[in-house]
């Protein structure tokens, strides 16, 4: 048996941030509203809400934001996600609602390891440049098919068919899965995702349609940096042969 995974993004300037999110080939689940706090060159201090949707890898939507200095706009936002890179840039294709001294900027950022941070800086051409941080939550969309191969101890090879439904970090659904000995069986999952980590773990929580050598099993992995693939092993519960597998989400 084998993984999946989960994966997220955000996007925030006059500031902006993103969300990423993508497991075997999952999605970021970055669509909705975000907060972050930035500061431009003269020590004006931006505070920032962004409502943004996405598909694939492009991202638009609006903003609203406020300066210290009683300056305050609304913006269309139009930009595009780097998710191997866990990058992004972001332009204002248009103000309005503007009052002091406002001007349509271009923000680019980097994400953290987990993606619940990011921190980028924004231009604005004859205007004032800053820097900026955000901070939100994120979801990775892994439910789906996902299907894997590995190897136990035995030397025995096997081929894995997962369908997971999730619900935060929760994970349920079921397996399917072929032993080059012959032996195959399917079963009842459930398990759990840690985010910040990029791990997981996932249990059999019973077996059903065995055939041959088969028993319950633990599977922990851990994700690639941009969630499109899974490693891991796997344990035997009452002691029998642990294994090592590799895993994508199916097409």
């Amino acid at each position: 048996m084998k993984k999946f995974i989960a994966t997220a993004f955000i996007i925030m300037p006059a500031v902006c941030f993103l969300l990423l999110v993508q497991p075997g080939i999952g999605k970021a689940d970055m669509a909705g509203t975000w907060k972050g706090k930035g500061v431009d060159k003269r020590g004006v201090k931006w505070g920032f809400t962004f409502t943004l949707t996405q598909k694939d890898d492009v991202l638009e939507g609006g903003s609203s934001w406020e300066g210290s200095d009683g300056s305050s706009a609304k913006s269309t936002l139009k930009g595009t996600i780097n998710l191997a890179k866990r990058t992004f840039i972001l332009n204002d294709s248009e103000l309005k609602d503007v009052s002091g001294d406002v001007r349509a900027g271009t923000y680019t950022g980097s994400f953290s390891p987990d993606f619940n941070k990011m921190t980028g800086k924004w231009t604005v051409p004859n205007g004032s440049p800053g820097t900026f941080k955000a901070e939100g939550s994120w979801k990775a969309d892994i439910a789906g098919t996902w299907k894997g191969k590995g190897e136990d101890t035995r030397g025995v090879k096997w081929e894995f068919t997962f369908t997971l439904t999730q619900k935060d970090n929760v994970l349920e659904g079921g397996s399917k899965w072929e032993g080059s000995d012959g032996s195959s069986a399917t079963s009842t999952m459930k398990g759990t995702i840690n985010f910040a980590k990029r791990t997981l773990v996932l249990n059999d929580v019973n077996l059903d349609d065995v055939s041959g050598v088969v028993s319950p099993a633990t599977y922990t992995g851990s994700f690639s940096t941009d969630f499109k693939k899974m490693t891991g092993k796997w344990t035997i519960l009452n002691g029998g042969s642990p294994g090592t597998f590799e895993m994508v989400k199916g097409q």
